[in-house]
């Protein structure tokens, strides 16, 4: 009988042969988890292309005005004073009462009425409100602060924002109250109340860290309600305190030590211990078990009793007295009931097996994430094995008793008891040799070695990727780090449209696209930046750099004043589509003429400034400076014949239309006509071709500081080709007379015959434009002064083979 106990407690405890079906399981898992790692890598690579489509998203979207607003949802009208709209109507908000409900009308319809500030948006607005959380640092929600330490330019940070507010539209109104709040901080800031505010402060900080835990007993956590965490999504530490004994800062401290900032208190229970309840997102359940597993030490050390995630136990203390105890009792039964029958036995030991494992804690493999299955699967062939290796000592031990038992008895050879004895001994030589024989713990050992070891590695592997991402965090922070010590912001960082030559010795030079930290506006035409690619430092010529915000900004200042009246600004504000399609527009004329940048800039400026204008008059010429349309029409007015030049400077393209369009200018006796510093955008040009045309006596024309661009150049000679009178035409210093420019004046000196001068200094000609210019003036015998920058004196004089024929009449410009 003693026999048949110990062959059925060798089947029933060790079932060593029964875990091929457990390897067959784990080497599943670890194909699974060959897999998850496969689709992460290339999750990471795709990243690329979805950056690429995030542009291509924000492309498609089109700012709009700031008084127009666009439905975002169908709406039905609650209260009598509301009003009904579909999504996408457009929206006129023309006031707002508070943060939640603003008065508008429907563009549609045109009922008017009381409109929730949730259901609309505007593209101008949401560009607005990432202007406003890239400078203010108070904003630190994890999407803004990862939209806010983006590496990438501004224009990709907006289309990461624009698809951010898309999928979530709560955040414009969150964002709008945020900026609603700081605003009125900064306004009406007062600086007696700065005393207690930081006593207050010093006051409550001095509570939290003194508070003790048996204060947040059963005590929410959450500032607002909110829907209870699943238990997938919820972490359990049971620490071995007396809540009278422990800080809530003590807790604090371990949490932010070992979890880092991926859980969150829900609330703290108590029993014969603290039983500490956290939340976190379920995406993040793999990388916490990872941080959790690094620091499972020092929980331990702090008195960790148990460590739940989720469905799993990843850690519970556990007495040896516990594992010893119901090994000694099975001992402890077979010595007190040995005459029980086999199958009475095998009963009591299926029972014990059947309790035994509904105690064990079951793991639900489809919420738990495929490598937290892996590491639990480790953890409890490492529990079974070493469960095994104890049953298989505690058996020995009750074979060596029992057997020193039955040799203590008297040795008869004859006796009956002897015989039985020798029988007992034979059969237990029998059951070791088969222990070795049939269980082949050694080469299971092995086996289970091999998946232990390829185990590691994959987790190893799933570690790394994981600290990989994780640490964008640093990698983030090193970028926040690197932009706050340059400190350029959506308002600051510019991007060039032109190639640049630097022409003076405190100016630099940069390339076409280029970006630029604008952190000094000296005037309208001149600032004071560095570059973002070279470093380099020094004034920047404003006609040559824009941003996306500033023109959505110069879109909002032309719709809204009657005062900006050119006719192609005309066409885009008349146009009956969208606000979309109007920014769309707008977008597309400043790529076709950058010159309406500076020309809205100097629009704006001086209608925000309130400029009043200036006209000089003497005998023979008329100086006007940042006139009104109103002084231009006077000027029109009383000018004569005996006036011989005009001079306007700093004009606005208003007060330029209102001179250049009228026909009276046609008939004047005009020698001279200057325009300084006032950049004429294409309909300005269009009304100086007109008056080239038909006024007959204008013998010189000066376009200068800023003035023109290529679209310009190009009109010009089209107006002069067949031109006879003027002799003297002066381009100096305008940055945006580009190489597009060198074939329009190339074949300017070759077909019109009266000019002498021509001076095409501090433009951003290339070298080889001017080689060609060089080229026509050997077949124009009229010019007999072309001013050239000397910067392309040398490569021209070494490349033009010809240019002894020409050096007399060519004059290199030094700035």
């Amino acid at each position: 009988m003693e026999i048949e106990e110990l062959q059925l407690l060798l089947t029933n405890k060790t079932g060593l042969l029964d875990q091929n079906e457990s390897l067959i399981d784990i080497k599943r898992e670890i194909a699974e988890l060959q897999e998850q790692i496969s689709l992460m890598s290339v999750h990471i690579l795709n990243k690329r292309e979805e950056n690429e489509n995030y542009r291509n998203i924000l492309k498609m979207n089109k700012p709009t005005a700031e008084s127009v607003f666009i439905a975002r949802y169908d709406y039905h009208a609650m209260d009598s004073d509301e009003i009904s709209f579909s999504e996408g109507e457009q929206l006129e908000i023309y006031e707002k009462k508070n943060s939640f409900y603003w008065k508008g009308k429907s563009l549609v319809s045109d009922n008017e009425g009381v409109i929730p500030s949730s259901c609309v948006y505007s593209m101008l607005e949401s560009l607005q409100l990432l202007e406003f959380i890239l400078s203010v640092e108070e904003v630190s929600l994890p999407i803004v602060q990862q939209i806010r330490n983006d590496s990438s330019s501004n224009d990709e940070k907006a289309f990461l924002f624009l698809k951010t507010i898309n999928d979530d539209p709560i955040m414009i109104s969150a964002l709008r109250q945020d900026k609603e709040q700081h605003d009125e901080v900064e306004e009406f800031e007062v600086a007696e109340a700065e005393r207690h505010i930081e006593q207050y402060k010093t006051t409550l900080e001095e509570f939290c860290q003194s508070m003790s835990i048996d204060l947040c007993l059963k005590e929410k956590f959450d500032a607002v309600k909110t829907s209870p965490s699943l238990k997938c999504e919820t972490a359990t530490y049971v620490f071995d305190w007396r809540p009278d004994e422990k800080k809530l800062k003590d807790i604090t401290d371990i949490l932010s030590k070992t979890s880092g900032k991926f859980v969150k208190i829900k609330y703290i229970d108590t029993g014969y211990s603290i039983a500490l309840t956290c939340s976190f997102p379920h995406s993040l359940t793999g990388a916490l078990i990872i941080k959790l597993s690094e620091n499972l030490k020092l929980l331990i050390k702090n008195g960790l009793m148990k460590l739940t995630i989720g469905y799993c136990t990843i850690w519970k203390k556990q007495k040896i007295q516990e594992i010893q105890e119901p090994l000694e009792e099975e001992v402890q039964e077979i010595k007190e009931q040995p005459h029980d029958t086999k199958e009475e036995r095998v009963a009591r030991l299926e029972e014990k097996e059947t309790e035994g494992a509904a105690t064990q804690s079951v793991i639900n493999q489809d919420i738990l994430s495929t490598d937290t299955s892996a590491t639990i699967i480790n953890k409890q062939l490492i529990k079974e094995m070493k469960t095994n290796k104890q049953l298989e000592e505690t058996l020995t031990k009750v074979r060596v008793k029992e057997i020193q038992q039955l040799l203590s008895l008297p040795r008869n050879t004859s006796s009956a008891s002897y015989r039985i004895r020798r029988g007992i001994r034979m059969e237990i030589k029998q059951l070791q040799l088969l222990l070795t024989n049939k269980t082949g713990l050694l080469d299971q050992n092995e086996s289970l070695i091999d998946i232990k070891r390829e185990i590691a590695e994959l987790q190893e592997q799933i570690s790394v990727m994981s600290v990989h991402i994780l640490n964008k965090r640093e990698e983030n922070e090193k970028y926040r780090n690197i932009i706050t010590m340059s400190k350029p912001t959506s308002k600051s960082v510019f991007i060039t449209c032109c190639d640049y030559h630097a022409m003076g010795r405190d100016e630099i030079s940069f390339s076409e696209g280029e970006q630029l930290e604008i952190y000094e506006k000296e005037d309208s035409f001149w600032w004071k930046g560095r570059s973002l690619v070279s470093g380099d430092d020094g004034d920047v010529p404003s006609s040559c750099v824009y941003s996306m915000l500033e023109s959505l900004q110069l879109l909002e200042f032309m719709l809204s004043v009657e005062e900006v009246s050119l006719p192609i600004l005309q066409k885009i504000r008349n146009d009956s589509s969208s606000n979309d399609e109007k920014a769309s527009l707008f977008l597309e004329t400043v790529n076709d003429d950058p010159i309406i940048i500076p020309a809205l800039r100097q629009d704006k400026e001086q209608h925000d400034e309130g400029v009043t204008g200036r006209v000089y008059w003497n005998s023979h010429r008329v100086t006007l400076t940042s006139p009104s349309p109103v002084q231009c029409n006077e000027v029109i007015s009383n000018i004569n014949s005996n006036h011989k030049e005009i001079t306007l400077n700093n004009s606005s393209t208003n007060s330029t239309v209102s001179l250049l369009s009228s026909t009276k200018l046609h008939t004047l006796n005009l020698r001279k006509f200057e325009i300084r510093t006032t950049p004429l955008t294409i309909d300005c040009i269009q009304y100086l071709c007109i008056l080239l045309a038909n006024n007959k006596t204008i013998r010189e024309l000066l376009i200068m500081g800023h003035s023109i661009s290529d679209r310009g150049v190009t009109n010009i000679y089209q107006a002069l080709e067949h031109n006879s009178t003027l002799t003297s035409l002066d381009l100096y210093y305008n940055p945006l007379i580009t190489s597009t420019s060198g074939q329009a004046l190339s074949h300017l000196l070759l077909n019109n015959s009266s000019l002498v001068e021509l001076d095409l200094s501090g433009t951003s000609l290339s070298t080889e434009s001017i080689l060609l210019i060089l080229q026509s003036l050997m077949d124009n015998k009229k010019i007999r002064r072309l001013r050239l920058d000397k910067r392309h004196k040398e490569t021209c004089i070494n490349t033009y083979s010809k240019y002894h024929l020409i050096q007399d009449r060519v004059d290199w410009y030094t700035n």
